[in-house]
């Protein structure tokens, strides 16, 4: 049970990162951009 939980917090921690680069990245509200895509 250990390593399960130890993985899962490897896996928030990436999704965190990840979400906060795309963030970064894109520099934007995502709404906006999904609605200037229609």
């Amino acid at each position: 049970m250990r390593g399960t939980s130890v993985l899962v917090a490897l896996m928030a921690t990436v999704l965190a990162i990840s979400v906060l680069r795309l963030d970064a990245a894109v520099d934007k509200p995502i709404l906006p951009t999904v609605t200037d895509d229609e």
